[in-house]
């Protein structure tokens, strides 16, 4: 995918992330230090990539902390939707961001 979002992981401490089961509503990971946290997306349903993850920076206080999320396409599992990080970075050809929305 390119970007920071994967070597932030492995600061984090993480070399590999596997999630398994699904939620009954939105919700994202917070990974920091090791630690994960689910917490709940429910407002960020419905907004772009740039916008969710301007929210998330402005949430968490920091506008560094990476975001890899999806949009819309994801959100209505268009096949083809792909997976955000950064501005310019993302993971569009094999349809994952239709499998992080369903």
């Amino acid at each position: 995918m390119g970007g920071d979002f994967g070597a932030e992981l492995v600061k984090a401490g993480l070399s590999h992330l596997v999630i398994t089961g699904k939620s009954q509503k939105s919700v994202y990971l917070l990974i920091k230090n090791g630690g994960i946290e689910i917490r709940d997306a429910q407002r960020l349903k419905g907004l772009d990539t740039v916008e969710t993850q301007k929210k998330i920076r402005l949430e968490l206080g920091d506008e560094n902390v990476q975001v890899a999320c999806i949009g819309l396409a994801g959100e209505k599992l268009v096949r083809y939707a792909g997976i955000r990080s950064g501005m310019k970075n993302s993971a569009g050809r094999t349809g994952m961001g239709a499998c992080h929305g369903f």
